[in-house]
């Protein structure tokens, strides 16, 4: 089943996916009056549903999302009958605005239950998959972009305490990467000048395993050593091998 109902005495609402997956929609009819835009009632109830999901995803997937980014993924279809006093924006009728206290004593909102339609939801993968996956989505391409911007930064940069090798030879170079500055400067008084360079790390390293890249380049020690290694994400052997500064 591709939706998650709800009824009681005076309405009905059901939950589903969006129609194309990318922005809330809703249908309202009220005692056989179609409303156009919707208004209070559907406010109400989509806003309380996806305080819920933003919770109950949190907790599930590890995932943190705004209100907007998971409405986008719904869409609301409410029928009712016996709302006493309706009002709205226009003459024509096409969106209904009572305040929210006279909504919520018409639904008898304190009686829904909104943690339950929560998790229907969230095991509803019709509705939740499109959902998450836009999320991941997004997310990767905002990590993507920040990882280009931050190995821009990183060509050409000036590294403190590296000790370049003089050489422009780099198949003939290699890098002494040292624990600490006074292991540095016992490197000084005994390297190859021409051909050997060193960058001390301060103590032990961040594990990289299965990090993503963002997180790895937000990591100041391992961003100076990409640095002075010249090494870059995305890149093949052959282009590494073009721009990488030491042989070894």
């Amino acid at each position: 089943d591709e939706f998650i109902p709800y009824e009681n005495k005076n309405y009905f609402f059901g939950v589903f996916p969006s129609e194309g997956g990318d922005e809330y929609s809703q249908f309202s009819n009220i005692d056989s009056l179609e409303i156009l835009y919707g208004g209070t009632h559907e406010e109400v109830i989509s806003s309380e549903i996806t305080d819920v999901l933003r919770e109950l995803i949190q907790k599930k997937h590890k995932i943190e999302m705004t209100k907007a980014e998971i409405k986008r993924g719904l869409q609301l279809v409410f029928c009712g009958r016996n709302f006493p006093g309706m009002k709205f924006n226009s003459q024509t009728k096409e969106k209904l605005t009572n305040s929210v206290a006279e909504v919520k004593s018409w639904l008898d909102y304190a009686s829904i239950p909104f943690e339950q339609i929560g998790k229907k939801i969230l095991n509803n993968d019709a509705i939740i998959q499109p959902i998450i996956q836009y999320k991941l989505a997004k997310q990767a391409a905002a990590d993507a972009r920040a990882v280009t911007l931050a190995q821009k930064k990183l060509n050409g940069k000036k590294v403190k305490k590296h000790i370049p090798a003089n050489t422009r030879r780099r198949n003939e170079a290699t890098c002494f990467i040292v624990e600490g500055d006074s292991a540095l400067s016992s490197l000084k008084n005994t390297r190859n000048p021409e051909t050997q360079g060193g960058f001390p790390l301060r103590g032990k390293p961040l594990n990289t395993y299965d990090l993503p890249e963002k997180k790895i380049l937000e990591n100041e020690e391992l961003k100076n050593l990409m640095a002075v290694l010249g090494l870059q994400f995305g890149k093949n052997d052959n282009e590494t091998l073009r721009t990488i500064n030491y042989n070894r």
